[in-house]
């Protein structure tokens, strides 16, 4: 998920909890606001999916609580259309129809319509999503397959997660779901009581995962605790696929099958949501400052799993003029005396090709240790600026004047805009990295029991 449709997904987690408190109508205007009635879908986002065994009502979770627990099919299954603004953040309320199998879907809020589905059968769902001033869209959605949770930590009831112990799953893993993405997830109260599922791995699915206790640190959000006590696991395969439909911006087809343990928590550990290894390196041509971050294990895959990658940006930002002006005042019987120093601290402006050197020698130096290291194959940067999707990146405004420099290699721009006006402008979904689990989509079954060795 990119860093702005997380900060919609946010608000949206947000909308669902103040809609669970005494705030209600404050949650749901809050719901109202970020979305808009549309009866044209080719700006927006479509996803159909296909959700086997959806939360128990005993766990009391976001949706449980939104939808109302008396509408709720715990431990059912359900057909679901997700309407997102394709660009910008929100949803989308249709104006026209949505229907499964012909009859109208639920709409659940949120720009989310449903269909309860008790007992799935091995077939194709029809989807049928009509607007009102846009070409109607037709999807099928096939059940996938069951998956069960037979043992926690060796039991099959009332097992105890200690979180500061390694996690044993032994699963029933139905055809062909083995290998797949697999999340595990413990409930987390994250705002205002409401509780939900929040990721601890993200792993290949297997019928023995052995988790080591270093998941625990890696966590979504892992300044909120899991609730202690007794609480829910539950594992979730994903089946995904971009689907090519005329008249939407994007779409996607998605299956998720999944189970849940009834289990104890306890224990604690800490949290961290990365590394960072920052300091000072002084060579003779004077310090030199250095910050090197990367995100937890959770979110971050390791370095060798790509395979094709191209460089973002290579940039260059500095201020090449400083001055600093300190004044003193001295007094005698007979005089007054002030004196005012200014130091000036000057890097000498230079040529722009001189920073186009610099930045083209970063760049070579990066991608041979990226292909020597890593195995990469890095793609032309030029590739990535001329790709569509790249053009709504905040460029860099560049400058070279006796105060400032701010030079890009061949036109690259940040991932990370640095404006509100970028965050809001960079906010989209093709659905392609939405979910963690579809970034990281390479199967780690020759590591130890399955599980993912970034831990």
């Amino acid at each position: 998920m990119t860093r702005t449709r997380r900060m919609a997904a946010t608000l949206a987690i947000l909308s669902l909890a103040l809609a669970t408190t005494s705030c209600f109508q404050v949650g749901k205007l809050v719901g109202n606001l970020m979305t808009a009635t549309t009866g044209d879908l080719q700006g927006a986002a479509v996803q159909v999916m296909f959700i086997r065994n959806v939360d128990p009502n005993a766990s009391e979770t976001a949706s449980i609580k939104y939808i109302g627990d008396e509408n709720w099919h715990g431990g059912s299954s359900s057909v679901a259309v997700l309407l997102w603004k394709r660009e910008g953040m929100g949803f989308y309320k249709l104006d026209g129809t949505v229907t499964v199998d012909g009859k109208d879907a639920q709409y659940w809020g949120n720009g989310s319509y449903g269909a309860w589905v008790d007992k799935p059968e091995a077939r194709d769902y029809k989807v049928a999503i009509r607007p009102t001033q846009s070409a109607p869209l037709s999807f099928t959605v096939k059940p996938p397959p069951e998956i069960k949770l037979k043992a926690v930590n060796g039991k099959a009831e009332g097992a105890v997660v200690d979180l500061s112990k390694e996690l044993t799953l032994d699963l029933e893993l139905g055809p062909g779901v083995a290998g797949r993405p697999m999340r595990v997830a413990l409930i987390k109260t994250v705002m205002f009581g409401i509780r939900d599922f929040q990721d601890t791995a993200i792993v290949g699915a297997a019928e023995h995962l052995v988790l080591p206790a270093s998941v625990w640190r890696h966590q979504l959000n892992g300044a909120i605790a899991y609730d202690s006590g007794p609480s829910f696991l539950m594992v979730e395969a994903m089946d995904s696929a971009p689907a090519t439909v005329e008249g939407v911006g994007a779409a996607q087809v998605m299956a998720l099958t999944r189970s849940y343990a009834k289990v104890t928590v306890t224990g604690a550990t800490e949290t961290i949501t990365g590394v960072v290894a920052e300091g000072d390196n002084s060579t003779g041509r004077g310090p030199m400052h250095y910050r090197l971050a990367a995100g937890s294990a959770l979110t971050a895959p390791p370095l060798e799993w790509p395979g094709k990658v191209a460089v973002s940006s290579v940039v260059v930002r500095g201020t090449l003029l400083r001055r600093e002006s300190t004044t003193s005042t001295s007094e005698t019987l007979t005089t007054r005396t002030t004196t005012t120093t200014t130091k000036t601290w000057q890097f000498p402006q230079l040529p722009d090709g001189h920073w186009d050197a610099l930045l083209a020698g970063l760049h070579d130096g990066m991608i041979k240790v990226l292909a020597a290291r890593y195995g990469m194959t890095l793609l032309p940067v030029e590739r990535a600026v001329a790709s569509a999707h790249y053009a709504k990146l905040e460029p860099v405004e560049e400058e070279n004047t006796e105060v400032k420099i701010s030079k890009t290699f061949r036109g690259s721009r940040p991932l990370i805009p640095t404006s509100l006006s970028g965050i809001l402008g960079q906010a989209n979904t093709t659905f392609v990295g939405d979910r963690a689990e579809q970034g990281h989509r390479k199967n780690d079954q020759n590591h130890p029991a399955g599980a993912r060795r970034r831990y």
